[in-house]
């Protein structure tokens, strides 16, 4: 089972954890002369919605750079950007002030600090401590500022990618492979994520791409 479609996701948090140094992604158990089919390429359509993005660097941490984490949001949306009906257009830095004349930012990546009342997806453990950014369409991707410095220069580029697929209403995975995956180390959307993201879509534009 790959990533699911979630048409609610309000509070999907990416967890620092990762899988055991003796755990090893599953191998195929096809023979080596054996070839998948011709996979269609994908063609994005046409009504593809538009979402700007900017980045908000209060309250930044100091282990990292603007440039680093701009190159970060700048990866992940070519990522999604690339198989899925969404196009994420990153503007830079968030505007101080917005005038008429001034495009309207759709989600903001921003830094936030949780206290004990935010909790993991599971209930038992404070997001303050666990998790490395969170996101929802309604809030965009907020990054954690207070976590260990350590856990979050391991895990943030990934978890850049993987709020974004939130951001656009895909949940968790139970497949490791996939980025949507909880605390996996893939920061590359898998065919399972991308088709959760154009399912998704689909599910809150009303759009197709056009292989479909």
């Amino acid at each position: 089972m790959g990533a699911r479609l979630d048409r609610a996701v309000t509070k999907e948090v990416s967890v620092i954890e990762s899988p055991p140094a003796s755990s090893a992604l599953p191998t195929g158990s096809k023979k080596a002369t054996e070839r998948p089919p011709a996979k269609r390429p994908f063609q994005k359509s046409s009504a593809s919605p538009t979402f700007a993005v900017c980045y908000d660097a209060r309250e930044q941490r100091a282990e990292v750079t603007k440039d680093d984490v701009e190159s970060a949001i700048r990866n992940a949306v070519a990522l999604w950007n690339a198989g899925c009906n969404v196009n994420y257009e990153f503007l830079g830095t968030c505007a101080t002030e917005i005038g008429r004349s001034d495009r309207a930012i759709d989600y903001r990546v921003w830094w936030a600090s949780w206290d004990e009342s935010m909790k993991m997806e599971d209930g038992s453990r404070n997001a303050a401590d666990h998790a490395i950014a969170a996101a929802s369409p309604r809030v965009g991707v907020a990054l954690n500022r207070t976590i260990d410095a350590s856990k979050f220069l391991r895990q943030y580029r990934r978890s850049i990618v993987h709020e974004f697929g939130h951001v656009v209403g895909v949940g968790h995975s139970s497949n490791p492979r996939d980025v949507m995956y909880q605390g996996g180390r893939n920061a590359t959307p898998t065919d399972d994520d991308l088709r959760a993201c154009n399912a998704a879509v689909e599910a809150r534009y009303g759009v197709k791409s056009a292989a479909n």
